[in-house]
């Protein structure tokens, strides 16, 4: 998990969050979450989401929430029935959540209650107050491959699903009000593509990544981008083919990434239009968290130590994805 200025350091019955005030050059110790880093069907968090204001959460399956930049940390009750975080997002002055009522040990086909969705502005959080949860207006099928992505006020829930059931696109643009948008990533008996990423570029921009035809360390990763939040689309081309694993990433300037995982860690670029150059190639299983917070400076954990006891190196770019160096 990483934030462009926050990360964990795993023990057995905490998280320490470190951060770093200047693009990663040094790093202190901001405070410590008292759970672990979740392991497959335990108790623990995954993931890390931090506003300006210095509010937070600590997330997946479990909930804690900070109102001082990380420095202390405190259980969070889930709103609803809700027994586990599926996905969380900040941005905009409002938070958004999807939880399970299903127990965190539960398989996801054993799972029959439906995914809720739920939002709070920031605000009382920020005066260490409880979140305002209030349920959206969204009927959502029971699944756990959920994701949320946000821009400022529009916010974006996919959901992945199997063949030959499309996957699940919807958008806010206004932080409250959801409607359902059309998925590019068509599933056909021809044409099995699977909604993968999502990435918004500003509140009205937005790249979808599709994977389709996998293979032994191969898939086709098509991308498309949308001008006016994901209603319609147009081609941003085809990746390369080596890499299964992927992410997508995209900087304000439009520019997008896809981090995908072979034998070996690897790095697309689209500057624009449709043509995808190879800017990174390295061993080493994958990546976690591709983020640009500029137009020319992004981040990502390489090599994860969750995966094959990797260095779980953080690269960094500051020519928007053309080059990359270990901090």
């Amino acid at each position: 998990m990483f934030e462009p200025r926050a990360g964990y350091v795993k023990s057995h019955s905490c998280s320490t969050v470190i951060h770093s005030r200047d693009a990663g050059r040094h790093w202190g110790s901001a405070g410590t979450v008292p759970a672990p880093i979740a392991e497959a069907g335990g108790h623990g968090v995954s993931s890390l989401q931090m506003s300006p204001l210095g509010m937070g959460f600590a997330f997946g399956p479990d909930l804690y929430s900070t109102d001082d930049g990380g420095r202390t940390w405190n259980r969070a009750e889930l709103p609803g029935e809700g027994q586990q975080v599926l996905a969380l997002a900040v941005s905009g002055h409002k938070v958004q959540i999807a939880v399970s009522a299903c127990g965190i040990a539960t398989p996801d086909y054993e799972c029959g209650q439906p995914t809720t969705l739920w939002r709070s502005p920031t605000w009382p959080m920020v005066f260490g107050l409880e979140p305002l949860w209030t349920q959206a207006d969204l009927q959502l099928p029971a699944n756990y491959n959920v994701q949320l992505d946000a821009k400022g006020r529009t916010a974006y829930l996919s959901m992945r699903r199997h063949y030959p059931r499309p996957d699940l696109l919807y958008a806010t643009t206004n932080g409250w009000s959801w409607s359902q948008r059309p998925s590019p990533c068509e599933k056909s008996q021809a044409l099995n593509r699977t909604l993968v990423d999502v990435a918004p570029i500003s509140p009205d921009r937005v790249g979808v990544l599709c994977l389709s035809d996998a293979g032994w360390s191969k898939s086709t990763k098509t991308v498309f981008r949308s001008g006016d939040t994901a209603r319609t689309y147009e081609p941003a081309g085809t990746a390369p083919r080596r890499g299964l694993r992927s992410h997508l990433a995209a900087a304000p300037s439009g520019a997008l990434l896809i981090t995908s995982t072979a034998i070996g860690s690897l790095m697309y670029l689209n500057d624009g239009g449709q043509s995808w150059s190879s800017v990174f190639e390295r061993p080493g299983p994958g990546f976690n968290d591709p983020v640009f917070t500029t137009s020319s400076d992004g981040y990502v954990i390489h090599s994860p130590a969750s995966r094959a006891g990797g260095p779980g190196e953080v690269l960094v770019t500051h020519d928007g994805g053309k080059t990359w160096a270990a901090l």
